[in-house]
């Protein structure tokens, strides 16, 4: 998403996904770091994308850690590692709906940089 057709500027940092993959009931620690320096008046998203449906967002303005009102974030924590810009997406007993594409983001005035993004698979979600 090189350019979005809206008032918003999309730019990517990475160009690739990474995978992460743990077993079904395993903790995972996903990984966003950013310049401070570069996005020092932003605001951090984290959202998620099941396959075949749009991104929706669980966490934004990660200083304040505000969970999106329709996202059950019982077994997420998100916290900022250090000041470097740093912050960490865990979630605990994972379970198959949390099988997804995770993207990090970090808002500006007009415009959205999309920083990283983990494609999480669990083991044992899979038929042979």
């Amino acid at each position: 998403m090189k350019n979005c057709r809206d008032v918003t500027k999309c730019n990517n940092v990475q160009r690739h996904i990474q995978v992460q993959g743990v077993q079904i009931g395993d903790p995972v620690t996903l990984y966003c770091v950013f310049s401070n320096q570069v996005y020092n008046e932003g605001n951090m998203f984290w959202f998620k994308q099941i396959t075949g449906e749009i991104p929706q967002v669980n966490v934004c303005n990660a200083s304040l850690f505000s969970w999106h009102k329709n996202f059950n974030h019982s077994r997420f924590n998100v916290e900022k590692a250090d000041a470097d810009g740093m912050y960490r997406l865990a979630i605990t007993n994972t379970d198959p709906t949390d099988e997804a594409v995770y993207y990090c983001a970090v808002r500006t005035a007009y415009e959205v940089n999309f920083i990283n993004g983990t494609l999480l698979l669990l083991k044992g979600n899979h038929s042979a």
